[in-house]
């Protein structure tokens, strides 16, 4: 599977082959066949695994104490450690349509219940007055949608380690980027009146 979901993020899902990936782990083509059912069912056992990772953790973190808003941002950054991942990428950016059709209710059935739970933390927050929200939904795909793109633009290896990059990106999110008093921009020098001459 490691193998698999690195190959699927290095060729893309249609680029990528069973035949290929054998001969990556240096094993004969039939004993490929033998493991694996399919594609579309080795893709769908990859998503299952990181979408159980992701709903453990979160599970977990909202059982656990603590603002409603700091278990938002536990969530996020362990979200976005899973995004950049080659698991991750499987499951942000391979569509559910490549999936059998009765195997894509699994999977998005655990997409919503980690809305559902995502949807309480940001109730709770509101009520709290730890966070300001207009719209549980907006706020979700917002949040999350950009956690999502991480997976296209943000490398392990890249020029900021995940350690920082992932923190900084989090906070840019649930903060902004607006100070606290914003500078008042200076307003446009007037034009000069007509018929009078430039210095």
């Amino acid at each position: 599977m490691e193998a698999a979901a690195a190959l699927f993020r290095q060729r893309g899902y249609e680029g990528a082959s069973l035949n290929e990936l054998a001969d990556i782990l240096n094993i004969t083509k039939p004993t490929i066949y033998y493991y694996v059912e399919s594609k579309d069912k080795l893709l769908l056992d990859i998503k299952v695994r990181v979408q159980e990772e992701i709903l453990a953790f979160m599970k977990a973190t909202v059982a656990g104490t603590g603002s409603a808003l700091d278990k938002l941002r536990a969530i996020m950054i362990r979200y976005a450690e899973l995004m950049i991942s080659d698991y991750g990428t499987c499951l942000s950016l391979i569509a559910n349509r490549e999936i059998n059709a009765d195997d894509r209710v699994e999977v998005e059935a655990r997409i919503d219940e980690a809305n559902r739970l995502l949807y309480g933390l940001l109730d709770q927050g509101r009520r709290e007055g730890s966070m300001v929200v207009p719209d549980r939904v907006v706020a979700c795909h917002a949040l999350f949608g950009s956690l999502n793109w991480m997976s296209k633009w943000a490398k392990p290896d890249g020029r900021l380690r995940p350690e920082k990059l992932i923190p900084m990106h989090v906070d840019i999110l649930l903060s902004g980027i607006t100070a606290a008093k914003p500078v008042a921009a200076k307003p446009p020098a007037a034009k000069p009146a007509a018929g009078r001459r430039r210095a």
